[in-house]
C-alpha cells in the first residue's frame, strides 16, 4: 500500500471517529436538555432570575419615587412576584423553605430567617407604596445571600416532582408558621363541630340548667328517626330551624368555660 494511501485511511479513520463522538455527544446533550429534572432546575433558575429581578426593580423604582412626585408604577413587579408566588417554582420554594424550617427545629434553632420568605412576597405583591416596598424588597434579596447550588437543585427536585413536593408539604406543615396555623385552627373548627362533641356540649348545657329549644332541636336532630317527636316539641316552644351550631355554642361560650370532654365521656 503507498504511503499516501496509508495516510488517507488514517485521516478516514480519524473522521469517522470524530463523527462517532459527535453523535454520541449530541445524543447525550438532546437526551439531558430533554429530561424533566434539567428543566426544572432551569424553570427554578428563570423564576428565581425573574424574581430577583423584580425586587431589584423595586428598589430602583423605590429609590426614584424618594427623589420626584411623579407616580412611580411599581404593577409589573408586583404582576411578577404574584406570579411566582403561585407558580410551580412557588410550590417547590414552599416544600424547601418547610423543611428548612423544620430542620431549624429540630435543632433547637428558632430563627430561621427563610420562614418570612412568603410573607414578605405576600407583603410586596399587595404593595402601594414603591419606598417602603423597595425596602421590604431589600429584605427579601437578603435571604438569597446563602442560597447554594445544592439549594437550587432540592428545589428543583420539588419542581420536577409533584407528588414529593406535596408529601413534603403535608410532612413539614408544623415548620410554616403562618400554614400551621391555618390548619390547626381548622382542625379545631372541624372537632368544635363534630357531631359527637356537639352532642356531648350541648348535653352539657342542659346538664347545668340551661332549658333552650334549639339544643333540644338539635339533640332531637342527632339522635335520628326516633327522636321526631322530640324535635316537633322543639319546634313548637319556639326553636329556630335557621339557627346554626356555631351561633348556639357561641351564645353559650361563657357557660361552656368550664366544660370538660373528659368528664363527659
Amino acid at each position: 500500500m503507498a504511503k499516501y494511501e496509508t495516510i488517507t485511511l488514517i485521516l478516514s479513520i480519524i473522521a469517522i471517529l470524530i463523527s462517532l463522538s459527535s453523535a454520541l455527544y449530541t445524543g447525550f446533550l438532546s437526551e439531558k436538555l430533554s429530561s424533566s429534572d434539567y428543566k426544572a432546575k432551569e424553570q427554578v433558575k428563570a423564576d428565581t432570575a425573574r424574581l430577583l429581578s423584580s425586587l431589584r426593580s423595586m428598589m430602583h423604582k423605590g429609590a426614584l419615587s424618594s427623589t420626584t412626585k411623579d407616580e412611580i408604577d411599581i404593577s409589573y413587579e408586583k404582576n411578577a412576584i404574584s406570579e411566582f408566588l403561585t407558580s410551580q417554582t412557588g410550590l417547590a420554594y414552599y416544600a424547601w423553605v418547610d423543611e428548612k424550617s423544620s430542620e431549624a427545629d429540630a435543632k433547637g434553632r428558632t430563627g430561621e430567617l427563610w420562614r418570612v420568605f412568603f410573607l414578605y412576597l405576600a407583603e410586596l405583591s399587595n404593595a402601594s407604596h414603591p419606598y417602603s416596598a423597595a425596602r421590604r424588597a431589600a429584605d427579601v434579596e437578603l435571604l438569597f445571600d446563602q442560597l447554594t447550588e445544592e439549594d437550587i437543585s432540592k428545589i428543583s427536585e420539588f419542581n420536577s416532582d409533584l407528588i414529593k413536593a406535596i408529601a413534603n408539604n403535608s410532612k413539614n406543615r408544623d415548620g410554616n408558621v403562618v400554614v400551621n396555623a391555618f390548619f390547626s385552627s381548622q382542625k379545631e373548627v372541624e372537632e368544635e363541630r363534630s357531631s359527637e362533641n356537639l352532642s356531648k356540649k350541648l348535653r352539657y348545657l342542659k346538664s347545668i340548667g340551661i332549658d333552650d329549644p334549639n339544643i333540644d332541636l338539635f339533640l332531637a336532630v342527632m339522635g335520628g328517626d326516633d327522636n321526631v317527636d322530640a324535635a316537633k316539641a322543639a319546634l313548637e316552644a319556639g326553636a329556630d330551624v335557621n339557627m346554626t351550631d356555631g351561633a348556639l355554642l357561641e351564645k353559650y361560650k361563657k357557660e361552656l368555660e368550664n366544660y370538660d370532654p373528659a368528664s363527659s365521656r
